[in-house]
């Protein structure tokens, strides 16, 4: 049996946000597979370049892909449309990828809509009635719809638990159970910290690996994040809860630029 061993990748770059050509694109699945270890990314929260994608296909990297969005859902009739239309759009660019196995079909993080998920799943098995749907919640009891419950996990302080009970998320025997998110801002780590720290940082990822992989239930996690995305907030652009430094060249730019490390122009998001 093959557990899910996966990190978060944002496609934002510095300076440059989501404008980097093929090449650089390409790299992440190499970094992803070769460097990081892992066997899938989640393109959180939306479809990601095609370039990377294509390079998933040619790696071996799995691919778990999603309809862009985060927690709002509004009533909206034409709102609502639009969603359908992000999971048609992505549907029908995507599915001939080999290394796509799960399409996410509900906005990240939202609240259960059974109107507007039932709809959203229904297309995607019309669609594609070849892989599985799934739906990230962050909350326990949700009303699973799709084929895989997969949920942000983020119960792990350093001195309790790893992992959730699974029974205490879903009421669902039987489906198949994914963590989605893990670590990332619960212990927020920099790459110019002690290195106990550091070392503490790795650990936290590894005791959740740990727990998965001896846990039958659990199909696999996925951690946060590869490398940070750039916000509203300068400051938050800092690698608190990557696994690389932020934005993957921060490091290369601060070395050639002469100005204080946190100080950072906003991406094109």
């Amino acid at each position: 049996m093959v557990k899910i061993r996966g990190l978060n990748r944002h496609q934002s770059y510095a300076y440059t946000g989501y404008a980097m050509p093929a090449n650089v694109q390409s790299d992440d699945a190499r970094i992803l597979k070769e460097g990081l270890g892992v066997n899938l990314v989640r393109t959180s929260h939306y479809p990601q370049s095609k370039h990377f994608i294509d390079a998933c296909d040619k790696s071996g990297l799995l691919v778990f892909t999603e309809i862009p969005g985060w927690q709002h859902v509004s009533k909206d009739e034409e709102w609502r449309k639009i969603v359908l239309q992000n999971v048609e759009e992505m549907i029908l660019q995507n599915r001939n990828h080999p290394s796509i196995i799960l399409w996410g079909v509900r906005i990240n993080e939202s609240n259960d809509d059974d109107e507007l998920y039932e709809m959203t799943n229904n297309l995607a098995r019309n669609l594609d009635p070849t892989r599985q749907t799934g739906g990230v919640r962050c909350f326990a009891g949700s009303r699973l719809l799709e084929d895989v419950y997969t949920y942000n996990d983020f119960n792990y302080r350093g001195n309790n638990e790893p992992l959730a009970d699974v029974k205490k998320i879903t009421r669902s025997k039987s489906s198949p159970y994914l963590v989605t998110e893990h670590n990332g801002h619960m212990f927020p780590t920099k790459r110019f910290d002690h290195e106990e720290k550091r070392i503490e940082h790795a650990l936290r990822h590894f005791r959740v690996l740990n727990e998965m992989y001896g846990n039958d239930r659990i199909s696999g996690a996925i951690g946060w994040c590869m490398s940070e995305a750039e916000t509203k907030s300068a400051i938050t652009v800092l690698p608190i809860c990557s696994v690389l430094p932020s934005l993957r060249l921060m490091h290369t730019v601060h070395s050639r630029v002469n100005f204080p490390l946190w100080k950072f122009p906003r991406a094109w998001i």
